[in-house]
């Protein structure tokens, strides 16, 4: 009876040192042999057809770090995971480099889903933007500054550019560090050739000259500072090549007297330097933010 009971025992001890065997040779066989891919990242037998091309080593025993190639050998990701097949699923840190050696995007994950501080930059190595995520909250977005080096949030409040299915030129609304919605700038010009600058256009005296021109312009409406209505107008005006503002509505409101009285103060603005693209001057959009903010004492 003793020797049937150590044999029935012996059975799951050698199905797990088989099962353990055949996960460690799969792995070992992926770190041995690079795994190729077209553009589309779909796998290909043939290396000559390949976009990419992948290698795989142990961090530990729980992950992996994977390793992807730009087929001339220069690195394109290094991504720690917890699982290579039949997809990769992330786990930890993430970063992706242009062809060039610079680095695209850097984030970490947590069970694949993208957890805390998201970076994202230019070819150049200059940031685009940095966003910050929280697994079952929205997005929160810390800076966005444009190619020609201008930063586009103001304490959270501002327009970025936005993917659009239909290529159109797209921008997100973001209202306190979150997207809010999105708008569509083509339907308010035609013109395409505004949108390409190598230069954006500037208030004379830049930004802080714009600042305290908005301070001294920009008046509180009394009946929304009686009823404590504060916030932020978004209003939206084209800069001509001659730096001629016009064309200026509101795309995202806060009552219709700070609405108006934010209106005004673009309607009154004296001529911008106006957006280049190959040291030409060329028309741009711009978004401007106005704030309506009560003092401490004021609000309700």
């Amino acid at each position: 009876m003793p020797n049937l009971y150590y044999s029935h025992m012996r059975t799951p001890v050698i199905l797990l040192a088989v099962l353990c065997f055949a996960i460690n040779g799969h792995a070992q066989s992926l770190e041995n042999k690079p795994q190729y891919f077209n553009k589309h990242w779909s796998p290909v037998s043939d290396p000559k057809k390949a976009v990419f091309y992948r290698t795989v080593e142990y961090k530990d025993s729980t992950r992996f770090v994977v390793r992807d190639y730009f087929i001339s050998g220069k690195i394109q990701r290094i991504a720690e995971c917890s699982q290579v097949a039949p997809r990769l699923i992330y786990e930890g840190k993430n970063i992706v480099y242009y062809e060039n050696g610079a680095i695209k995007e850097e984030t970490n994950y947590r069970n694949d889903e993208k957890i805390g501080t998201y970076k994202s930059y230019y070819m150049d190595g200059g940031l685009e933007f940095e966003l910050y995520n929280t697994p079952g909250r929205k997005t929160k977005y810390i800076t966005y500054i444009n190619s020609a080096g201008t930063t586009l949030l103001s304490n959270g409040n501002g327009m970025i550019p936005a993917r659009s299915v239909r290529g159109e030129k797209s921008f997100t609304l973001i209202e306190d560090s979150v997207a809010t919605g999105l708008g569509n700038v083509d339907e308010l010009e035609q013109d395409t050739q505004f949108y390409r600058v190598d230069k954006e256009a500037q208030f004379k005296g830049g930004l802080e000259a714009l600042a305290r021109y908005l301070q001294l312009t920009v008046k509180y409406p009394s009946e929304a500072r009686r009823r404590g209505i504060q916030g932020t107008v978004f209003v939206t005006f084209m800069v001509d090549e001659r730096g001629a503002v016009r064309d200026w509505e509101v795309v995202k409101g806060l009552s219709a007297d700070c609405d108006a009285a934010a209106l005004n103060a673009v309607a009154s603005m004296d001529e911008w330097i106006p957006a280049e693209y190959k040291g030409v001057p060329v028309k741009s959009r711009f978004v401007l933010p106005i704030n309506f903010k009560l003092p401490s004492k004021d609000k309700p």
